[in-house]
């Protein structure tokens, strides 16, 4: 990806197809709509409004450790973060197409347009074995520490999954897009759903990067 494209994909949103859409479905298809919305801009406020619509929209619990509040969310935060962050990342932005993340009642489902990159096979990626397609956003992403330029998306989704007993997570390459499945416990229990109070925000000053 040329630099001059890459600047505007990271401070504005003149690229039609440069966005993340995001829904909530009724059941585990695409057949009804509870809620959906559409996120445009830089690249990272992209990234953070769609990660704030999931935690919104997936149950968590709160406990009280002594003087402090700990939000425990059904879903790993860090897997949450993750799945977005590649999506648009390593996306193929000469499709026109959008970033998908849709939440059903059994599981969060990121979709990305563009297959792995550069011959990469699904066993590579998974081993940990990595080819970016946009360089300068991934610099730029790996310096706002979003990301870190090792190859470790897929295995830390993986791990964060294992650590909260959860089904193990699917990648799949469908077409031309990439997609990662993050399974719900089929046994969850209905508890406090998230409020709008973000858990953690990406405050960076981009331009001082450029």
């Amino acid at each position: 990806m040329l630099a001059s494209n890459a600047f505007v994909l990271l401070t504005s949103d003149y690229f039609r197809f440069a966005k993340i859409r995001c829904a909530l479905f009724k059941g585990t298809d695409r057949d009804v709509f509870i809620d959906k919305k559409e996120y445009s801009g830089p690249l990272y406020k992209q990234i953070e409004a769609a990660y704030q619509f999931v935690l919104r929209h997936i149950n968590h619990s709160a406990e009280i450790d002594g003087l402090v509040r700990k939000d425990r969310y059904e879903l790993p935060v860090g897997a949450i973060r993750e799945m977005i962050i590649n999506a648009v990342c390593h996306r193929n932005y000469m499709d026109n197409s959008y970033v998908q993340v849709a939440i059903y009642d059994d599981r969060l489902e990121v979709t990305s347009p563009g297959m792995l990159y550069g011959g990469l096979t699904l066993e590579e990626a998974i081993s940990g074995r990595s080819k970016i397609r946009n360089r300068t956003i991934a610099e730029v992403f790996s310096r706002m520490e979003l990301i870190e330029e090792w190859g470790t998306g897929i295995r830390r989704i993986l791990k964060r999954a294992e650590e909260f007993g959860l089904p193990k997570p699917e990648f799949l390459e469908i077409g031309d897009t990439f997609r990662v499945n993050l399974y719900r416990q089929a046994d969850k229990k209905p508890i406090k759903k998230a409020d709008k109070k973000p858990i953690k925000k990406i405050d960076r000053n981009l331009y001082s990067l450029m």
